[in-house]
């Protein structure tokens, strides 16, 4: 199953958005009931289309509605032929859908055991029916319990709605431990803490299955996160010549840090830049001579050197290796009153956060650690909440924000979207100003700043991603640079 496939109606739901979903479903006239049924049978297709040789399944069961659709599907497992163990982690009572569910399960002669009694490694799968959407926090001890032995059994895993564990909105752990699944399948909508944060390594390969349910307007309205889904780029036309798509200047390498603005220039350049230039220190400006003569090299040592840049340039990605000392203040100072279109990343980012100002023509690209500068606050308040700390920084500072992470998050007025692309491979220097230079790359050549930015995300990911193929481990930020015309090339 591509776990990549885009969720039905394009949209990412916090908890809240969904059960509005469910309510409106039921107020045109659904059943409960009818709703558990459905998701229940999707799920045992679903573990059949994933393990179709499992014979023996435990289905760990919590007290709610996600244990109702674990009932459901372990009755058709049982009616397919297989052993099917229902395992309890408390005797509270069901109600409603749910204590329909356990009493046709167990009218087939399914009968209840604690899961604490029970060794979970001798199973074919798992089922994770304990916590649905609704769970914040952290888990009561027995159901903490219950997830640790799942997670110990070292058995392939289905998670039904998300892992239990999971925040649905934030992708967070709400206590110390959540469920490690194989797949999961999430009914209704996509619950949006599946692609980010801890939820997208917890999650595994996810399915949504709307159900059947036909998108309430009002409530889809509501919805600001969304697939990251471009338009087609149109092809050059043939008789295109190097200043029809721009002039990227990159402000930085300063001593010692030469390699960040050569890894933003060359992702540029590599990307279909025009012209690219490079303002730095002399250190730099030898290098690049070395090694990329098609990059124009300047040392900037005065105003009047930098003045000579700034009049060919048409966007600047400010930043890399940039530094924080007189030198680099002046060089930022002066690109932010030039009125062109910033790229504004790394050092950049800190000297934004020592006296913050509105930047509209901008485009900001930090990680955790510079979103929490910005912002005043710690990167593990950034996490805990990655969706609001994207939304904050649009607010404060009014440029496009590229929330840089797993699942990185791009906001701007018309909402966030979030790419599911990328892997920790990518987890390693220099990848942030090789996507700095390629998002500068591509605003140059005439997309506007919200494509740009949405585009060169996708093609960084999914080229690391393609890499990936030949192990994460070693994967370097200039390989992006060097193998990812492909991508380039895709219509999204």
């Amino acid at each position: 199953m591509d776990r990549h496939k885009s969720p039905p109606w394009g949209c990412y739901f916090t908890a809240e958005q969904v059960r509005a979903l469910d309510s409106a479903a039921m107020a045109s006239g659904w059943d409960a009931f009818e709703l558990m049924q459905r998701a229940g049978l999707s799920a045992w297709q679903y573990l059949r289309q994933c393990w179709p040789d499992a014979r023996r399944i435990a289905v760990v069961l919590g007290v709610g509605n996600n244990a109702g659709d674990g009932y459901v599907l372990a009755r058709h497992a049982a009616l397919a032929g297989c052993h099917v163990d229902l395992l309890a982690v408390s005797q509270q009572p069901l109600r409603g859908a749910a204590l329909q569910a356990a009493q046709a399960a167990n009218d087939l002669g399914l009968k209840l055991s604690l899961c604490h009694q029970v060794d979970l490694s001798t199973y074919d799968v798992l089922v994770d029916a304990l916590l649905g959407t609704g769970a914040r926090g952290s888990p009561r001890p027995v159901m903490a319990a219950a997830i640790a032995a799942i997670n110990s059994s070292r058995r392939p895993v289905l998670a039904l709605d998300l892992p239990s564990g999971i925040d649905a909105d934030t992708g967070n752990i709400g206590g110390e431990v959540a469920v490690r699944a194989t797949h999961c399948i999430s009914f209704v909508g996509a619950k949006r803490g599946l692609y980010t944060a801890q939820g997208d390594h917890h999650s595994g390969s996810v399915l949504v299955d709307d159900l059947g349910i036909e998108p309430d307007a009002r409530i889809v309205r509501t919805c600001r996160v969304h697939d990251l889904i471009l338009p087609t780029w149109e092809p050059r036309q043939r008789s295109a010549h190097k200043g029809n798509y721009g002039h990227v200047l990159v402000l930085g390498g300063h001593q010692g840090m030469s390699g960040a603005a050569m890894l933003a220039a060359r992702a540029a350049a590599r990307a279909g830049a025009g012209w690219v230039s490079v303002g730095a220190q002399a250190t730099t400006v030898q290098a690049l001579a070395l090694s990329s003569p098609e990059i124009m090299a300047r040392e900037v040592e005065d105003d009047g050197d930098l003045e000579l840049l700034l009049q060919r340039a048409t966007r600047i990605v400010l930043g890399p290796g940039l530094g924080r000392d007189a030198w680099s203040e002046r060089l930022y100072e002066r690109a932010l009153v030039s009125g062109l279109p910033l790229v504004i990343d790394a050092d950049a980012l800190h000297l934004l956060a020592a006296q913050s100002c509105r930047l509209p023509q901008a485009i900001m690209t930090p990680h955790p650690g510079e979103a929490a500068a910005l912002l005043g606050m710690t990167s593990e308040q950034v996490q805990a909440d990655r969706f609001s700390a994207a939304a904050a920084l649009y607010e404060r500072y009014g440029a496009i924000v590229v929330l840089k992470g797993n699942g990185t998050l791009i906001t701007h007025a018309g909402g966030t979207a979030i790419c599911r692309y990328g892997n920790p491979g990518m987890a390693t220097a220099g990848m942030g100003d090789v996507l700095a230079g390629l998002i500068g790359a591509l605003w140059a050549q005439g997309l506007e700043a919200y494509e740009a930015a949405g585009r060169a995300v996708m093609v960084h990911a999914r080229t690391a991603d393609k890499l990936s193929c030949r192990g994460e481990r070693g994967l370097m930020a200039s390989d992006l640079s060097e193998n990812w015309q492909e991508e380039l090339a895709l219509c999204r």
